[in-house]
């Protein structure tokens, strides 16, 4: 029996819930950040204030060097666009991947790789939004880089140097 089945054996289901539950709070706070972040920007956009719409105006004609050599046209506005469409949807793939991971394979949520990688995702997207994004966005980064580091903090199952998984 492989370390990972033997651990998830002796965890009782109480423990797998709250840990699983915590990571999937976190994970949910960042997936809520790119889902409000396409529905009010992109979506539910309403009219501009005259600076902003002259800003839009601009950057829809003005062109980026980065598409130079290629053959495209690229304008300012449309590299920011999908900047940001990218950046939303990144976000909540992050979340569904995180939760279904967590659902497939309890094992991993815990003191693990998988967290350590979650809790560094998080923490960078924090560091990101408290140089460049309002409030709210740096709330939810904090609150989902706080409850990955509390899975990772507080899994009882694990001590520090325990392995999660068995090398073949």
């Amino acid at each position: 029996m492989s370390i990972t089945a033997d651990r998830a054996k002796q965890r009782s289901p109480r423990q797998r819930s709250w840990t699983r539950r915590l990571n999937e709070v976190a994970a949910g706070s960042i997936g809520l950040i790119g889902v409000t972040h396409i529905l009010v920007i992109h979506v539910f956009d309403g009219p501009k204030p005259a600076d902003e719409q002259h800003i839009a105006e601009l950057s829809a004609v003005a062109t980026t060097s980065l598409a130079e050599g290629f053959g495209r046209e690229l304008s300012v506005l449309g590299l920011n666009t999908g900047y940001s469409v990218g950046t939303g949807v990144f976000a909540m793939t992050f979340a569904i991947l995180v939760v279904l991971a967590g659902r497939a394979a309890p094992a991993i949520v815990g003191r693990t790789l998988f967290t350590l990688t979650c809790f560094a995702t998080a923490a960078a997207f924090l560091v990101i939004s408290i140089l460049y994004f309002p409030e709210p966005v740096t709330v939810l980064a904090a609150l989902g880089t706080v409850l990955f580091a509390a899975v990772l903090a507080l899994d009882e199952n694990r001590s520090a140097g325990e392995r999660a998984v068995e090398s073949r």
